[in-house]
């Protein structure tokens, strides 16, 4: 009995013994299992790390060197933002911190703050946003116009944690818009033989809505008088505009007075500081202006014909932009004095109306009820590559027209230059292209306007603008 006893226990000392060695090894195998398991997953994210790191380098260094109108920034769940590009101080003023602290105080109108508010939500939402237009003030106070895209970012379990967004300054895009637009009303107004002070004061109030802090006057000049007598203020006050009517022209008179006299342009930032203004501060002051800028306009034959000046209630300077729109409109001005002033009735007189479309740099066609073009001014010709005896009296459609980028055909009933006489409304395009004599196509924005007689319809004229110059 004690000797099978004593086996029972070296039997269960080497059964523990067998089953203790198993679950070692098993054990051990377990553990370096999991060991590679984690040494592979920390080498995976170091990685996944290391690349995110050059994605994070590359995606700033992209930031940074973007500076053509565009600038990137970044805003996370609490709608706090958290990145902007450096392109920003280029575009707006703004250094990047200043940015940063201030989300809504930037924007122009309290209409775009409730706006952005309500797209700011839908981003962190989840919802991918069609791109849309704000009104924002730079560091100067100046307006400004962005086109803003903004994608949300998800985590592996698709929650938003971020939006990043691109905002594009389309001020000088929206400004050529409304010029194209204006240059179409003038060219309908020329058209109508309305009087050059319906006209000018047409586009006086254009360009006050071109630019919304600013009040405008056209002054036009009597050679024989050496005065300057008032053409066209429907916004400045009364009084003011009495008080002008009939200014003197000299070196030191203003700045109206100036550029009449010298034939160039006078920009004075504070009329309350320039000599050339001492002499008219009370009136200034009674009409809270601060700043004056005035253009000479000058005719075809380098001939002083009057002065478009633009009056702001703060001290402050002309851009790129302000420049380049004021250079713009006097040329317009120009335009319009000579047209009207040479011709009693501009409809029956067509030496004026070429003389018009050959000072203007865009293309300009006119369209009858057919859709046969009536007359093409010289730079939409070249544009095209045609003569202009080519294209008249031919259907424009299947010469300039017929088809998309894309190749794609565009059917007659279909031509958006056509709707504005079928339609008799005007119509603005912006992402279309017009088709050269050799085949290759070009990216236009334009504006067809119905052209009227007597009460009726009777086509239209189209303005193009090379997007590709």
């Amino acid at each position: 009995y004690y000797t099978e006893q004593k086996f029972n226990v070296y039997y269960a000392i080497l059964v523990f013994l067998i089953v203790e060695g198993l679950l070692y090894l098993t054990f051990r195998t377990i553990i370096k299992h999991l060991k590679d398991q984690v040494t592979r997953q920390t080498a995976k994210l170091t990685e996944q790390k290391k690349h995110l790191q050059e994605d994070k380098i590359k995606y700033q260094n992209l930031a940074e060197s973007i500076n053509q109108g565009y600038f990137l920034y970044t805003y996370d769940i609490d709608e706090t933002f958290t990145y902007v590009s450096p392109s920003v101080t280029e575009i707006l003023g703004y250094t990047e911190d200043e940015f940063l602290t201030n989300k809504y105080s930037y924007l122009a109108k309290k209409a775009d703050i409730l706006a952005v508010n309500k797209k700011t939500k839908r981003a962190l939402k989840g919802e991918k946003l069609e791109s849309y237009e704000i009104e924002i003030f730079n560091k100067e106070g100046r307006l400004r116009y962005l086109l803003l895209t903004e994608t949300p970012i998800f985590n592996d379990r698709e929650q938003v944690v971020k939006v990043e967004g691109i905002a594009q300054d389309i001020t000088q895009l929206r400004q050529d818009r409304l010029l194209l637009k204006l240059r179409g009303q003038i060219f309908e107004m020329l058209y109508k033989a309305c009087s050059v002070t319906e006209i000018l004061e047409t586009l006086v109030l254009s360009l006050e809505e071109i630019i919304e802090d600013m009040r405008c006057s056209i002054l036009l000049l009597d050679h024989k008088t050496g005065r300057l007598h008032l053409g066209a203020a429907p916004n400045l006050p009364y009084f003011y505009s009495e008080a002008i009517d009939g200014l003197k022209i000299g070196p030191d008179v203003g700045s109206c007075g100036a550029a009449a006299y010298t034939a160039k342009r006078m920009i004075v930032e504070d009329v309350y500081t320039h000599p050339n203004w001492q002499d008219f501060l009370e009136l200034v002051q009674q009409a809270s202006f601060r700043a004056c800028w005035s253009e000479p306009i000058i005719s075809s034959e380098a001939k002083v014909l009057g002065t478009l000046a633009m009056y702001y209630d703060e001290a402050i300077q002309p851009d790129d932009f302000d420049l380049h729109l004021i250079s713009s409109v006097a040329d317009m001005v120009a335009i319009i004095i000579e047209t009207t002033h040479s011709a009693a009735v501009i409809k029956e007189t067509e030496m004026h109306m070429e003389q018009v479309l050959h000072r203007c740099h865009d293309g300009v066609f006119g369209l009858d009820l057919q859709g046969n073009t009536t007359f093409i001014n010289p730079a939409a010709a070249k544009k095209l590559g045609y003569s202009a005896d080519e294209l008249e009296h031919q259907k424009n459609h299947y010469l300039l027209h017929h088809s998309r980028a894309d190749g794609s055909k565009i059917d007659f009933k279909d031509c958006n230059m056509n709707a504005a006489y079928i339609q008799d409304e005007d119509i603005y395009i912006k992402d279309e292209v017009l088709w050269r004599k050799d085949g290759s196509s070009f990216p236009v924005e334009y504006w067809s306007t119905p052209i009227r007689k007597n009460g009726e319809t009777i086509g239209a004229v189209v303005i193009f603008h090379d997007l590709s110059e």
